[in-house]
């Protein structure tokens, strides 16, 4: 799980498209931001710390800045998945809130999740399977799409995006 935090200003620090034309790893690394990555097409295996996950098409996976993500096996030849690398805000980054901890526990129930502040943070599923959400896909599109313009405003466009899409 990773903790998120709603109705924040999230800076999108790089977001686009990928095709693997041959395969590829998923890249060794720790990342400072959040890494969400959104499958259109083909299948990937995932590693965040010891936990891999299997994503397919429409399949969201969102890994925590901060931890260690790689790839033992290359993805399919003619994969295409879409990136987006959003800065944790103070409340996400600090460390008692678990998201640069290790060991992770979460005690949370319908109810304390319908209670919570837009300024409290929300635990968030680390794989997230879409196929019934197509809105989430049009929010990850819309918000690269934002990234690339030229708008003056193209920073608040994003956030709002980006919260809509949380």
């Amino acid at each position: 799980m990773v903790l998120l935090e709603k109705m924040k200003l999230h800076t999108v620090a790089s977001g686009n498209y990928v095709t693997s034309v041959h395969g590829m790893l998923h890249p060794d690394r720790i990342l400072k931001e959040h890494d969400f990555l959104y499958i259109l097409d083909g299948e990937w295996e995932i590693f965040e710390e010891d936990k891999d996950y299997h994503l397919s098409k429409d399949d969201l996976l969102i890994l925590s800045a901060g931890r260690h993500h790689y790839g033992r096996i290359p993805c399919n030849a003619g994969n295409r998945h879409m990136y987006l690398h959003v800065l944790p805000t103070a409340l996400e980054s600090d460390s008692k809130h678990g998201l640069n901890s290790k060991k992770q526990s979460f005690s949370y129930t319908k109810n304390s999740m319908e209670k919570m502040e837009s300024s409290s943070p929300f635990p968030c599923h680390t794989l997230l399977h879409c196929k019934e959400r197509i809105l989430i896909r049009t929010y990850f599109q819309n918000i690269i799409r934002a990234y690339w313009s030229k708008s003056p405003q193209k920073e608040h466009r994003i956030s709002l995006l980006f919260n809509l899409m949380l």
